[in-house]
């Protein structure tokens, strides 16, 4: 039977794959355009920080053509310091020869000026007594340098005759000069009078090059196509970079924004521009105004690839996103319509049943799962799976009281099939316990310490090497109890010595895994298998890895509440592990341990000498600026707080970590001895008492180690990179202060007087008092 279109599509809506598929691309496409709503309040901000650029360049162009302007002009006012400048500049008299070699220092004078100044094209002075220009290519006629040498198109020459200074300096309009046989060009003349002495009736012009001006704006366009004007007080145009300027309509515009500071966008010749208008009210010497014109369009080609490439990256995360959502979906879906097939074609529906139609695959699946948990037959064969689960459940609670199970009793019905695993009729209970050290997590990935634990939990399950039967419970991730089903009582040495057999076949990956095995006396019936457990558990904080036996049986003798760890033990401890020989700390421990042991301590005085040892540790690492928690890091325990809860063997493996974390700590100490880091550490404290000793105690390494690498490193020995350190501070305390020498001695890291004033004249030559003296007269003499 065909299905249309229509219906699939119906059928689908239905399904519970569409459920899925809208759960899923709901969140994603809302993150996506959430994304693109972010990308383009982005964008606009980007090209909002573009326009604030620009701004920027503006303010860097006026501020450099003002500070060019205000330098040629206060420039000037050297001038007076030439006694023939103000001879010639401010006289009234006619002229006389007497008169020519001040006019010749004049002319030298103006062509130092000239060449200093880049800006500057000429500067001559108007003399009206002798009717004379002087500039600094000499002296001309009034008449022949007006009409021949230097003709302003703007200004005549009766303009500059007939001209009275009335301000300081007057910035005149741009005008065109025709200059001998040369090109034109334009310029911007400037009459100066800002001279330190009273006014003169002569005349100081300095013609300024408009085409250095306009250079520095065609080298500072923000964009390719932008436009810049400077504009001065009377809105006229004195530079651009763009010859439409001369446009009315341009002029008007411009005009319009002269003396103003404003940034706005409008419209010109059918474009829109964004014009940048900076105007400096507190510029001394100008009052120009400049102007850019930058398309927008050259904004939104700035920002266009940007653009392009968030709109393209949305784009593709959107298909990603739908495809791996479809596709994932599939996946999920898969299982499902796969149990649904299955139900479908093996549904048989028993008489009176009268489920309603489903309203998704899953209400179909629950309706079948519902009739399988019903029927009886199908459960009772399931459980005979559980069987095994169920007797170690039930020995799990043997072991720890908590069920009765009496002989012949009927209570529990899987009774008989666990006396079928212990047919003899005694009982002993070994707790086992195996843990893995730091080296085993660094040389192996996750995938194979979860491969190696499980494997180890099946030789531990299977094949220990026990004569009798027994069976193993575990009880934690890793600690089991095995339930050992002797012949005879009295077993306890043998069972020892075949556990320590296989506990030995460990030995060689001690420093990956430690395994420790506790017994606990034999019993007759399964019932008191509780209290052969709970001696193994007693028995096991005799365990450590400071004792080379793996393998504790119970001992029911009295323990001792003293134990021996003398003041001289303690004391060669504390040296070994300040000098890091971890291999002789090991060793005495184990000493310590042992001897106590053999003595037969009790628990809590094993845990009173585990916690001597740890303060010891705890003083060294207080002496190396350390401590635990610094070295221990996440695996910090607060020993000290939790010593009521913690077993002996609990302290003494913690007490192992923390031994073997400073010996990897100093071994890496060794191998990577950081100089610059130890550079650093000298040149902030070399004010202080400073020893190789004090820093190979700081860095945890020796102090040849350490001095060693030192020199290599810095090119001198240790103490002469400290004294030199010192004499330089030394050098800018008596320069810059008027501390005592004894001060400036203590100051610097020396102990008294003299060896600072040894140490100094041997470094510099000269005393400290000396030195001082000579700063002193240098600094006089400069001013």
């Amino acid at each position: 039977m065909k299905i249309s279109k229509l219906q699939a599509c119906k059928r689908f809506l239905k399904s519970y794959c569409s459920k899925i598929l809208l759960f899923v691309l709901v969140p994603a496409i809302s993150v996506l355009i959430y994304a693109a709503l972010q990308n383009q309040l982005f964008l606009l901000f980007f090209e909002k920080e573009i326009s604030n650029h620009y701004e920027t360049i503006i303010q860097n162009i006026s501020g450099t053509v003002d500070d060019n302007m205000k330098e040629i002009l206060e420039s000037t006012i050297l001038f007076n310091s030439s006694d023939d400048f103000n001879e010639v500049y401010y006289s009234s008299q006619p002229y006389q020869k007497e008169n020519q070699s001040q006019i010749g220092n004049v002319i030298n004078l103006f062509g130092r000026y000239q060449a200093s100044q880049s800006y500057v094209d000429s500067v001559f002075i108007l003399q009206k007594s002798y009717r004379m220009i002087i500039n600094s290519s000499g002296t001309f006629p009034y008449d022949d340098f007006f009409n021949k040498m230097y003709a302003y198109q703007n200004y005549p020459q009766d303009f500059w005759m007939h001209y009275k200074n009335q301000f300081d300096y007057n910035i005149l309009s741009n005008t065109v000069v025709h200059r001998g046989s040369d090109a034109a060009f334009e310029i911007i003349p400037i009459i100066d009078n800002s001279l330190e002495k009273s006014h003169s009736h002569n005349l100081l012009v300095i013609n300024l090059k408009v085409s250095e001006i306009e250079k520095l704006l065609s080298h500072s366009k923000p964009t390719t196509h932008s436009s810049l004007f400077i504009l001065n007080a009377q809105k006229q145009t004195i530079a651009k970079t763009d010859d439409s300027a001369s446009a009315q309509e341009m002029q008007k515009l411009l005009a319009s924004l002269s003396g103003k500071s404003t940034v706005e966008t409008r419209t010109f010749s059918g474009k829109n521009y964004l014009l940048i208008a900076v105007n400096n009210p507190h510029s001394t010497s100008t009052a120009f105004t400049y102007i850019a014109m930058i398309p927008v369009a050259d904004i939104h080609q700035n920002s266009a690839r940007v653009r392009m490439i968030s709109i393209l990256g949305i784009l593709i995360c959107m298909v990603i996103s739908v495809c791996f959502s479809v596709f994932g979906v599939r996946k999920l879906y898969h299982p499902i319509k796969q149990l649904t097939v299955l139900f479908k074609v093996k549904q048989q529906k028993p008489e009176g049943w009268r489920a309603g139609p489903p309203v998704d695959e899953i209400q179909f699946l629950g309706n079948h799962i519902l009739d399988i948990l019903e029927d009886n037959e199908e459960l009772s064969k399931s459980m005979v799976l559980a069987v095994p689960y169920i007797n170690e459940h039930l020995l799990f609670h043997l072991l720890n009281h908590n069920l009765s199970v009496k002989e012949g009793s009927t209570e529990f019905p899987f009774l008989p099939q666990i006396n079928a695993l212990f047919p003899n009729p005694f009982f002993e209970v070994a707790v086992i316990r195996y843990s893995f050290k730091d080296d085993f997590y660094q040389h192996y990935t996750d995938e194979q310490r979860v491969k190696i634990d499980r494997q180890l939990c099946n030789i531990i399950k299977k094949n220990l090497p026990l004569p009798y039967p027994y069976f193993t419970v575990k009880l934690k991730q890793t600690v089991f109890a095995a339930v050992i089903n002797v012949l005879t009582p009295g077993c306890e040495e043998e069972m020892a010595h075949c556990l320590s057999q296989f506990a030995a076949l460990f030995q060689k990956d001690e420093a990956f895994i430690s395994i420790r095995i506790a017994l606990g006396r034999t019993y007759a019936d399964i019932i008191n298998i509780s209290q052969s457990y709970n001696e193994a558990l007693r028995a096991f904080p005799f365990l450590s890895e400071f004792n080379p036996e793996k393998v504790a049986l119970f001992r029911p003798e009295g323990h001792k509440a003293s134990y021996q760890y003398s003041s001289e033990e303690e004391n060669r401890l504390y040296n070994y592990l300040f000098s890091n020989q971890f291999d002789k700390v090991t060793s005495l421990v184990e000493t310590i341990v042992t001897r106590n042991l053999q003595n037969h301590v009790s628990e809590n005085a094993l845990k009173q000498i585990y916690i001597q040892i740890y303060n010891t540790i705890s003083r060294v690492l207080a002496e190396k600026n350390l401590d635990i928690q610094t070295v221990m890091r996440k695996k910090y325990v607060d020993l000290l707080q939790e010593f009521p809860q913690l077993r002996a063997d609990e302290i003494s493996d913690y007490l192992n970590a923390v031994m073997q974390r400073l010996k990897s700590r100093a071994d890496s100490c060794e191998n990577k001895l950081d100089i610059s880091q130890i550079k650093a550490y000298i040149d902030h404290n070399y004010t202080k008492d400073l020893y190789l000793d004090s820093l190979a105690e700081k860095f945890m390494t020796n102090p040849k180690y350490i001095s060693k690498w030192l020199k290599k490193a810095l090119g001198i020995p240790f103490k002469q990179y400290v004294t030199n350190l010192r004499i330089q501070k030394a050098k800018e305390l008596l320069t810059e202060t008027s501390k005592t020498i004894d001060q400036i001695a203590e100051e610097v890291g020396f102990n008294n007087r003299n060896p600072f004033v040894r140490a100094f004249k041997l470094s510099e030559g000269i005393t400290p008092t000396e030195y001082r003296k000579e700063r002193h007269s240098r600094t006089n003499q400069r001013i």
